[in-house]
């Protein structure tokens, strides 16, 4: 599949903090933790599993 951007201007700021350290970090530790409420956890699994579908 090849993504082409609608536009150069939809970067997210926040993303951009995302560094690969960061990343292992997290995944070795589990830190930080995120408790959600257990109606939108239900919610965002069902948007996650489609977004992994069609990945």
């Amino acid at each position: 599949k090849q993504f082409f951007p609608a536009s150069e201007d939809m970067i997210c700021r926040n993303m951009k903090l995302i560094t690969l350290k960061k990343v292992l970090y997290s995944l070795q530790n589990l830190k930080p933790r995120i408790t959600l409420p257990e109606d939108i956890r239900k919610k965002s699994l069902k948007a996650l599993n489609r977004m992994i579908e069609i990945s």
